[in-house]
């Protein structure tokens, strides 16, 4: 039979261990009230362990991961220029992608998530480290949406979104160093709005950048182009666009295959395409149809810059 004094030792060392509980708690990060009692414990126990993230320490590192979900994720102090290079690249069964903590560090995002079939949403914030976005998410045939904050010094988006047949939006911040976009949206079916910021003049290789793109309506944001760029099928198969700015052509140009391309897109591509010698711009002949006379003194803009238009 428990004794007074008993009942009041057991009460005594019941108060001491939920005070040492309750430090522990606070010293491990977890907010706790001074009327929270032993039943509030467990949840916030659990609440530190989701809070946790696992240090990320080198590329490949959830390369194939079989599981549905990640938890949350920390890129390491010690590694320094953290390359993800296929970091959650060929995961078949991830559904989104965790939170990373420190991403914006990170230089290299070659295959980030290359060939990984299930997950939906890419949102990155400003990246200002980041030189390369290679195959980011090529073949990643669930993606739907891209976010991405500002990449000033990001150079290379070869291939980056190729083949993502489920992608309807992007949107990527201020990437004025860029010089290979070859394929950058290739076969994209779904994709039918582009917001972008290419306007440092470096890009060399825009061929096939919207290649197969066929329910493509806008592009918003210039396109600028280096002198000497092979823009080789850069709109081929995109029968829906109306609105895109390139600036700085200088090579023969195809550009009649969309019926509907706007005569404010004719007119910025003419008036900002270089002097050059004998070379040619297809247009839809819709907008001669449509615009005879604008149409006309574009013409004589693009025969002193050594053009000729030709309409189809």
């Amino acid at each position: 039979m428990n004794t007074p004094k008993a009942v009041a030792d057991e009460l005594l060392a019941l108060a001491r261990d939920k005070d040492e509980i309750k430090k522990a708690l606070v010293e491990s990060g977890a907010e706790v009230g001074e009327d929270d009692g032993f039943s509030s414990f467990p949840e916030k126990i659990r609440g530190l362990n989701r809070a946790a993230p696992l240090k990320i320490f080198k590329s490949m590192q959830f390369y194939q991961w079989i599981d549905e979900a990640l938890p949350p994720l920390r890129i390491d102090d010690r590694y320094s220029n953290p390359d993800l290079t296929w970091f959650l690249g060929r995961c078949p069964n991830l559904i989104q992608i965790p939170p990373i903590e420190g991403l914006e560090r990170a230089v290299n995002m070659e295959s980030f998530i290359n060939e990984s079939k299930k997950i939906k949403k890419l949102v990155l914030p400003d990246m200002p480290n980041l030189t390369s976005a290679k195959q980011i998410a090529q073949t990643a045939t669930a993606l739907e949406a891209v976010e991405i904050g500002d990449m000033p010094q990001v150079a290379i988006l070869y291939l980056a979104f190729s083949q993502c047949s489920s992608l309807k939006t992007v949107s990527l911040g201020d990437a004025p160093r860029v010089s290979n976009a070859f394929a950058l949206f290739h076969q994209c079916p779904s994709l039918t709005r582009v917001t972008l910021s290419f306007s440092g003049g470096l890009i060399s290789d825009a061929q096939h950048m919207f290649s197969g793109c066929s329910s493509l309506e806008e592009v918003n944001g210039v396109i600028h182009l280096s002198d000497g760029a092979n823009v080789s099928n850069i709109i081929s198969g995109c029968i829906n666009l109306r609105e895109i700015r390139i600036k700085g052509v200088s090579r023969d140009l195809v550009f009649f295959e969309p019926p509907n391309l706007s005569l404010e897109s004719a007119r910025y591509l003419i008036n900002e395409a270089r002097t050059v010698t004998g070379k040619t711009i297809y247009l839809p002949k819709k907008l001669v149809d449509n615009h005879e006379n604008e149409m006309v003194e574009l013409g004589d803009v693009a025969s002193a810059k050594g053009w000729t238009i030709n309409y189809r």
